[in-house]
């Protein structure tokens, strides 16, 4: 351990002389400490026993056509679920044209149109003489 120590208040901060650890690295020679580490990588599989199936053979069964392998069913619900329903069109446009049948009158809360305050004056603008200036030779 080859280096300057240095001490700010309560910290003390040693340097380490890199040439020399990179040589004692390179020989060998670089005193490294044991450590313990706790490995959890591995699965936690207390009390499961897993079987043992004879993949080669299963493999070989496949390919001949020998293998015996459960029949299953299932329910694709993956596509979109479409209802049709009739109407009678030529029905409905003939009681429409007679005047017989009731439409019921529709609400809706128009939000296209732009919301001005009423306090807010809008000033109009001479589009006309605006532009013949812009077609003209306008001077700002």
């Amino acid at each position: 351990s080859s280096g300057i120590n240095a001490e700010y208040g309560s910290v003390k901060i040693k340097k380490i002389d890199r040439k020399a650890m990179l040589e004692g690295i390179s020989t060998g020679n670089q005193g490294l400490k044991h450590t313990e580490t706790v490995d959890k990588s591995a699965a936690n599989v207390a009390g499961v026993k897993i079987k043992k199936i004879d993949r080669k053979g299963l493999l070989d069964g496949i390919e001949s056509g020998d293998s015996k392998l459960k029949k299953t069913e299932t329910v694709d619900k993956s596509g979109p679920k479409i209802t049709v329903k009739k109407v009678d069109a030529a029905g409905v446009v003939g009681e429409l044209s007679k005047g017989e049948m009731k439409l019921k009158k529709a609400e809706t809360v128009d939000k296209s149109g732009p919301m001005v305050d009423k306090s807010i004056k809008v000033k109009k603008i001479d589009r006309q003489g605006l532009l013949k200036d812009i077609q003209g030779d306008a001077k700002l």
